[in-house]
Parts: C-alpha cells; sequence; structure tokens
C-alpha cells in the first residue's frame, strides 16, 4: 500500500481527480457547496461535501471528480498524523491532479520522518503521483511543500522546512518539469533536499545558515538554477548536475563558499554571473566539460576554488584577491581567458596540465 496524504491545509479543487486506476472504475462527485450528500457520491447531484468522504467511498481504482471550491473541514488521522485528505486504498499507483494545496503544517514532535514531514503532501512511495498541482506555504520540519513521491508539471512556492534534513519545498521526491520557487529552509536545502529533479526552474529560494540555496544532496538533470543563495552552494550543493544552468546564484554568508555549486559533480553545466567570497562558480567541486563565464569571487576563485576542472572553459571571471579563473585547483585540458584577479588573472596555485592560457590579467604585475 502506498499512501498519499494532504496534511491540515486548504485544498482548492479545480475541477480535477483523484485516480486510483482499476478496470471498470466507478466514479465519485465532489463538490464544497453540496446540500445532499449521498454515498457512493455517483453523481453531481449526490456529491460529496468533502474530498475524504468520496476518498472513503471508493474502491481501489475509482475516480474522484473534484469541482471548484475551497475545502478546508475534516481530518483523517494516519501515523499519528492529521491530514486533511488521507488515501489509504491498497494501490501502488494514486494520482492526484490539479489541486492548489497550502497552509498545510505537519506535528513539532514524534518520528520525524512521519509526523513531522511533508507539510502540503505526504507520500509514502514514488508511485505516488501529484501532477499540476500548486503546493504554497506549507512548513514542516523535513520537506515543507512534500515528502516523497512524484511530482509532474507542479509549482511548489512560499513552503519551509526548518530542520537539518531539510527541504524546503520538497524532501526524498522526485520532481519533473516543476517550478521550484521562493522556498526556503533554516539549514540545507531552501529547493529541495535528497531529490530528483529533471527539466525544473529552480529560482529564488534560499537557505538561511547552511548549504544548497536551490538544492541540496540531490541530483538535477537539465534544470535552471537562479537567484538562489546559502552560506554555501547558492546553487546547489553536495550535489550532481547534468546538463544544468546555474546563473546568478549568490553564497552569503562571511566566508560563504561556491555561489554556483559547493561540492558535488557538474557535468555539462554552464555556470554564470554568480557571486561568493570563496568561489565564485564553484567550490570544493568536480567539473567535466562545463563553462564558467563571469562569475564573481570577492577573495579567491572567480571561477572555481579548490575543485578539480577536466575539459572545461573559464572566461570573464574575475577574484579580488587571487584566482581570478581558478585558485587552488586542479585543471585538465581546460581554457582560461578573459579573467582577472589581483594575483593570478587565469589561475593561482594548484595544478595546470595541457591548458591553455590566453588574455587573462592581474593588477599586481
Amino acid at each position: 500500500m502506498k499512501p498519499c496524504f494532504s496534511n491540515i491545509a486548504t485544498i482548492v479543487g479545480l475541477l480535477t481527480a483523484f485516480l486510483l486506476t482499476r478496470a471498470s472504475a466507478a466514479t465519485h462527485y465532489v463538490d464544497a457547496a453540496s446540500t445532499n450528500a449521498v454515498p457512493p457520491f455517483a453523481n453531481w447531484a449526490t456529491a460529496a461535501a468533502t474530498i475524504q468522504d468520496a476518498v472513503d467511498a471508493a474502491l481501489a481504482g475509482d475516480e474522484i471528480v473534484v469541482t471548484n471550491g475551497l475545502y478546508q473541514t475534516r481530518a483523517r488521522a494516519v501515523y499519528g498524523m492529521s491530514n486533511r485528505v488521507a488515501v489509504t486504498k491498497p494501490t501502488n499507483g494514486a494520482v492526484i491532479i490539479g489541486f492548489t494545496l497550502t497552509n498545510g503544517s505537519t506535528q513539532i514532535s514524534g518520528n520525524t520522518y512521519t509526523n513531522q514531514s511533508g507539510g502540503g503532501m505526504w507520500c509514502e512511495g514514488a508511485s505516488a503521483i501529484v501532477s499540476n498541482c500548486v503546493l504554497a506555504g506549507n512548513s514542516a520540519e523535513v520537506g515543507g511543500g512534500v515528502f516523497g513521491g512524484t511530482l509532474s508539471d507542479c509549482v511548489l512556492t512560499n513552503n519551509f522546512a526548518w530542520d537539518d534534513d531539510g527541504g524546503g519545498s520538497a524532501y526524498g521526491a522526485t520532481l519533473n518539469n516543476c517550478l521550484v520557487m521562493g522556498n526556503a529552509s533554516y539549514y540545507d536545502g531552501g529547493g529541495a533536499s535528497a531529490s530528483t529533479l529533471n527539466g525544473c526552474m529552480v529560482t529564488g529560494n534560499s537557505s538561511w545558515y547552511e548549504s544548497g540555496g536551490g538544492a541540496w544532496n540531490s541530483t538535477l538533470n537539465d534544470c535552471t538554477l537562479t537567484g538562489n543563495d546559502a552560506s554555501y552552494g547558492g546553487g546547489a550543493s553536495a550535489s550532481k548536475l547534468n546538463n544544468c544552468m546555474v546563473i546568478g546564484n549568490s553564497a552569503t554568508g562571511d566566508d560563504a563558499k561556491g555561489d554556483g555549486a559547493s561540492g558535488g559533480t557538474l557535468n555539462n553545466c554552464t555556470l554564470t554571473g554568480n557571486t561568493a567570497v570563496n568561489g565564485g562558480g564553484a567550490f570544493d567541486a568536480t567539473l567535466n566539460n562545463c563553462t564558467l563565464v563571469g562569475n564573481l569571487s570577492k577573495d579567491a576563485g572567480g571561477g572555481a576554488s579548490r575543485s578539480s576542472l577536466f575539459n572545461c572553459t573559464l572566461m570573464g571571471n574575475s577574484a579580488s584577491s587571487a584566482g581570478g579563473g581558478a585558485y587552488g585547483s586542479t585543471l585538465n585540458n581546460c581554457t582560461l581567458t578573459n579573467n582577472g584577479a589581483w594575483d593570478g588573472g587565469g589561475a593561482f596555485g594548484g595544478a595546470l596540465t595541457n591548458c591553455i592560457i590566453s588574455g587573462n590579467s592581474a593588477d599586481s604585475n
């Protein structure tokens, strides 16, 4: 059984459905304005007034159609946690489509991953599907917006997480073609933690005191990370990025490192216009076939600091102190051009093998 719960939240239905697909499925109807609710709610004239009543009447595989309305009554306790709607039918393919879930929150005590996770929605497994939904203004210890599940074409915004594991919008989830915007965490992963993101826009998220403004301990494929901030790794920290655009992120702590990325591995990525104290584009990371352009360090390593770079291009990066292109890094088969710093316009410290260095400048010379 793979249940999917919506923690105590206001749910806005937009003429869409829960789907628990099976052959010969029945359809159950929900209308918040219903005054003649008669189980099994088989038509609009006898529609349920709450989503939970329709879920309770359904068998595994049935469809529940919900019309426009504000659904903010009824609760169901699961794992000791009270939920606005709990889908616990024995199915591995529950789908929720087209809802807005807002102002949800969890308990502040109990098991972290069952009682304090998923402020907007909690899913027991990846086979629980959430599509075309908005999760906004929810909060939890872990996964302010959602815990677990697979989300497609969703918007996750202004959610918050306050535990070490973080995940302002999502924790332990798979996000496909989602907008992750304006979420925050006290510690790690302002946008997402321990998640996989495919084709997502991750923008304006923040980690207040730790790392990974956009994402922490996650895998991101074909994503754009822009305008995120954290003390370490404004765009992403301890993550794997493939074919991503990392643009205009910032690391803002007193010794902020890696505004684009801190730690982790980046493959075929572009890092541009990022800003940090140390390692404007990347810090303590491994970069393969990446382009680092126009990044800024307020100290050392405009493009990268204390990183390993292979077949990368570093162009137009700058550092106030040393290593306009790279500082204390290992570079193999890389091109460094038009970078600038007080010392070591192209690179300072580290080791360069089979690299092309041209047009860089150092003010100390």
